[in-house]
This record gives C-alpha cells, structure tokens and sequence, in this order.
C-alpha cells in the first residue's frame, strides 16, 4: 500500500530580508511550527 504524504514548500525570494518595518518577510517561526504541525498530525 501507498502511505500518502503532505508537506508544503517556503517559497519566497525575498528570505533572509527584511521588510522596510524591520520585521522578515518570511517568519521563520511561524514556518517552523507548521512543520511541527505536520508533524504531529494536527
């Protein structure tokens, strides 16, 4: 039997800069915690 899989892809040209806020225009948390969520299954 095939096990299915699911993920997703950070895409962005713009990773490692900042937004002219200062803030990073790809939030390294919040991308972390969505691969802990697939993760765990929720």
């Amino acid at each position: 039997m095939i096990l299915p899989r699911i993920g997703f892809i950070v895409f962005g040209v713009h990773r490692g800069i900042n937004d002219p806020l200062g803030k990073p225009f790809i939030d390294e948390n919040l991308v972390a915690a969505s691969k802990n969520a697939l993760r765990r299954g929720d």
